[in-house]
């Protein structure tokens, strides 16, 4: 007995499996081979939501269907069952095999609902429904209010200088605790920048899913992944608010700023003090051709030596009790050009450095940095207290980097403006590596600018939406001093203040 041919047929509608005429198939003994995709040359409809019609057509999609094998005989036999429109014709799959295709005639679409946006009966047919299918953009959008209220509430609330202050020293204080020792177990990598690569990445991925839904009018599900942008970035920005905008309103820095008055007679034994501190720092450091630091410690060590440097304002309570997580930036190539030194993401508990810039720098960059995880905000304030951590310090190398800051405001007060040239004569001499070191410093930062206008561009924006209307400018603020005329004396800086305040605790012990 002759064994009848067998035929592949594709199916893109009720005969599918688990749908209304799937029996049809299995009445005449279909075997199911696989699930498959026409070629791009097919548009499909939606017969009253009955049933599909697929025809050929211009602009044409990849349709899935359901590959059977069954004999010409079961294939006639199904079709007989098939509703009045729909007849079999030879069709090409995504990999250009051709089989027989349940196709639908011209007439049958006419008026009906084109549906081949869903690239798939099965997709149509699961959508949601009527109310159903607004469900989730409904909670998508009421989360998204929730928090861009929840932001709004919070920057109202820290425009009043006391809730400020409260809200830093409770809510904000309890989170970055936590966020802290969170950070800390995972020591071995910076959660900043793997939160913003896979922002970055999911904004990405959202985006071009909703592209692709737009170009299928599925404009319900192309509003969710608008939200889901929107929700991410506000969650962020939310928490970040949470975390330390409130300390931007907070009352000033506590720092001991020296303000009896310095008479000018005692400038040149303020200048030698410091000038011969300098001199022993220097000795105790190695440095290279260029005028470098050769890196006396790992950026760790660092870390260590200043927190235990910051028990100096131990037991003062405006500041935060703990510390942010230390942490190495991979992407510090990068920040270097941008002239970012370091950043502190409040809401994960983590002061990230950039490890690239030049070594005498990172001390004070990672006291700075520490600043923002103890509740100082300011980057004025931040720089004034990370200045008074390192120049109290016990190691030499974080006296040098608070030196190579600021020692300039001591050779200011020791100028020929406010001192004779007798008295100048009894400076003492400080050693050049200082001078070599601020000058490699000076050019190092001229080299590395590539995107130095774009980073203080956003840093700037950051700044001024934080309420420090200075901006970036504020990073110099406390630098500022004057001549006074009559007493021939300096109306000292902040940090003159600072300066004053060690020599004068130091002379009296």
């Amino acid at each position: 007995m002759q064994q009848e041919e067998k035929v592949l047929l594709a199916v893109n509608g009720t005969l599918m499996r688990g749908l209304e005429l799937e029996n049809n198939l299995k009445e005449v003994g279909a075997t199911f081979v696989k699930k498959s995709k026409t070629e791009k040359a097919y548009r499909l409809y939606s017969i009253d939501d009955k049933y599909p019609a697929m025809v050929k057509g211009k602009h044409g999609k990849s349709i899935e269907v359901e590959v059977y094998e069954l004999t010409k005989e079961g294939m006639d036999a199904v079709l007989a069952k098939e509703p009045e429109g729909l007849t079999i014709d030879k069709i090409k799959l995504k990999n250009k095999e051709e089989v027989y295709g349940v196709i639908g005639t011209p007439e049958i679409i006419q008026g009906k609902k084109d549906i081949t946006y869903s690239r798939g009966w099965r997709n149509y047919i699961d959508k949601p429904k009527g109310f159903k299918k607004w469900v989730p953009l409904i909670v998508k959008g009421s989360v998204f209010l929730f928090f861009i209220i929840l932001f709004v509430v919070l920057m109202i609330l820290k425009k009043n200088p006391e809730i400020a202050e409260g809200f830093s020293r409770t809510v904000a204080r309890w989170y970055g605790a936590v966020a802290s020792f969170i950070s800390g177990i995972f020591s071995f990598i910076s959660l900043t920048e793997l939160l913003f690569v896979t922002i970055l990445t999911l904004t990405v991925v959202f985006l071009v899913f909703f592209v692709k839904y737009l170009k299928r009018h599925r404009f319900i599900k192309a509003g969710t992944k608008l939200l889901d942008i929107g929700i991410m970035f506000i969650v962020v920005v939310t928490s970040y608010q949470m975390s330390c905008e409130a300390a931007y309103n907070r009352k000033p820095i506590p720092l001991p700023y020296y303000s009896a008055d310095v008479e000018r007679t005692e400038y040149v034994d303020i200048f030698n003090y410091f000038a011969e501190d300098v001199n022993y720092c220097t000795s105790q450091l190695e440095f290279k051709e260029n005028g470098d630091i050769k890196k006396p410690m790992s950026l760790q060590k660092i870390a260590s030596e200043v927190k235990k440097s910051y028990s100096i304002i131990k037991g003062n309570s405006y500041y935060n009790s703990h510390f942010g997580s230390v942490k190495p930036m991979l992407s510090s190539f990068l920040y270097r050009e941008f002239q970012i030194t370091g950043v502190t993401f409040s809401p994960l508990g983590e002061a990230n450095i950039d490890t690239l810039i030049p070594t005498g720098d990172l001390p004070f960059t990672v006291a700075h940095e520490l600043a923002h995880t103890k509740g100082v905000m300011r980057e004025d304030e931040a720089n004034q207290l990370a200045f008074y951590v390192c120049l109290n310090s016990d190691h030499p190398f974080l006296r040098f980097s608070a030196y190579s800051r600021y020692f300039y405001l001591m050779r200011s007060m020791a100028s020929g403006t406010y001192l004779t040239a007798e008295e100048r004569q009894q400076l003492v001499q400080v050693q050049p590596q200082l001078n070599k070191y601020e000058s490699y410093d000076y050019f190092f930062w001229k080299k590395h600018n590539l995107l130095a206008k774009i980073g203080d561009f956003f840093n700037n924006l950051y700044i001024k939406s934080s309420g420090v209307k200075e901006g970036t400018t504020s990073y110099s603020g406390g630098t500022e001093y004057t001549y006074d005329p009559t007493t021939h004396k300096i109306n000292p800086s902040k940090y003159h203040m600072l300066f004053f305040e060690k020599y004068y605790r130091n002379k009296s012990i």
